[in-house]
């Protein structure tokens, strides 16, 4: 007759009278003459894997019936005398069924545990050696582990809670409970990947972090001319960039203003917001699957100005100057203030005739105009006097 190992003997003697997360099921009690079962366990295990029953008089247990009916007898027993049985369970045993064990005595009787006891076989990675560095997007990455088939999917970082790469895909073979092969999604972003397995319950089994493939911004101008519509950025793997259904990138600038980009290969052109803070350094932010890639460098924007105001013979004011787009809006209307005739907001600018460089409005009295002021779109000022 066979025993039981060292190892199992010693694990015994430390699982006896001690609870463990569940998964050893036990009723210690005193001491009493014959059969006594304290421990067993433990559940949720692998197909194949031992379980153990351990007590008092368990000499006297001639067989055990799991909850799938199957009867495992003396001659499948390791036994350590009086004290312990050990078996393995079938390497066929149904998955995620429940229930109580049934021990039948030498006398027929039949013991009925209290705790119930499943099989569960649970994934888990063991190595992924494709790894070390960065990775592209359409790269291969093999794991290595234990009961991969029933893994559902791939689950990576990236936009929307992650992206999900399910082995149904082209992308990924199951080669077989030991091997899976997958190319690296598109939208995968740096960070730890996870297996999302559905068996008895969804349980997710992570992977070691990835270092992906990112965009980097290298260079753009440090001064741009207010007149400036648009400023150019280099950099590299600009293809990695989120972009919309039009094929825009979301760009960001300090303050929170966003913008539009076009790419080009290398080069992202992007527009320049008229409500951009003036004479302030600017970074520059993109985005790769929803994580922020923001510039090292910055730029500053010339300060509009204004060159000159007066009022002509009909009493329309006109403001010359230059980017006096920059100036906030109400309502198609540009607020100037001006000292002379009260500070107030005047609204000029009708939709004829204004330009960067020119904008005009008809404002009663008859006052010389010798100050005035524009409050920018960014909130700042800029203010112009005669001398």
């Amino acid at each position: 007759m066979r025993t039981i190992s060292k190892s199992y003997k010693a694990a015994a003697a430390v699982l006896l009278c001690l609870l463990t997360a569940g998964l050893i099921f036990q009723s210690c009690k005193k001491e009493d003459e014959g059969f006594r079962l304290d421990a067993f366990g433990p559940s949720d295990v692998e197909r194949g894997s031992e379980i153990f029953f351990i007590g008092a008089g368990m000499d006297q247990v001639k067989s055990i019936e799991l909850p799938d009916g199957s009867v495992y007898s003396e001659n499948q027993f390791r036994r350590d005398g009086t004290k312990g049985i050990a078996f393995n369970t079938s390497p066929d045993y149904p998955l995620c069924l429940s229930g109580r064990p049934v021990l039948t005595l030498s006398n027929g009787t039949t013991f009925i545990t209290k705790s119930e006891f499943r099989v569960l076989n649970t994934a888990s990675i063991t190595n992924v050696p494709s790894i070390e560095g960065v990775i592209n997007p359409g790269d291969e990455i093999t794991i290595t582990g234990k009961v991969l088939r029933t893994v559902d999917a791939i689950i990576f970082s990236g936009c929307n809670g992650g992206v999900e790469l399910p082995v149904s895909s082209d992308d990924v073979t199951v080669e077989s409970d030991n091997v899976i092969k997958f190319k690296l999604p598109a939208k995968a972003a740096s960070g730890q990947f996870s297996l999302r397995t559905i068996v008895c319950d969804t349980v997710y089994v992570g992977g070691p972090a990835l270092a992906v493939l990112e965009p980097e911004i290298l260079d753009f101008p440090n001064w741009v001319d207010c007149s400036s519509s648009e400023i150019k950025i280099t950099g590299k793997n600009f293809w990695r960039l989120d972009t919309d259904a039009d094929g825009k990138t979301t760009v960001m600038f300090t303050g929170g203003v966003r913008a539009e980009g076009t790419i080009n290969g290398d080069e992202l052109t992007v527009a320049l917001p008229r409500t951009l803070l003036v004479g302030t350094a600017l970074t520059v932010t993109v985005y790769s699957n929803c994580t922020p890639i923001t510039s090292k460098q910055s730029f500053s924007i010339e300060w509009p100005v204004i060159t000159n105001a007066y009022r002509d013979a009909a009493n329309y004011v006109t403001i010359e100057g230059s980017c006096l787009d920059f100036a906030e809006k109400r309502s198609g209307y540009v607020c100037a203030t001006f000292v002379d005739i009260g500070e107030r907001c005047n609204s000029i600018s009708a939709a004829s005739g204004a330009t960067p460089e020119r904008i005009r409005g008809y404002i009663s009295g008859s006052t010389e105009v010798k100050c005035a002021k524009l409050t920018l779109q960014s909130g700042q000022v800029i203010t112009w006097c005669k001398e």
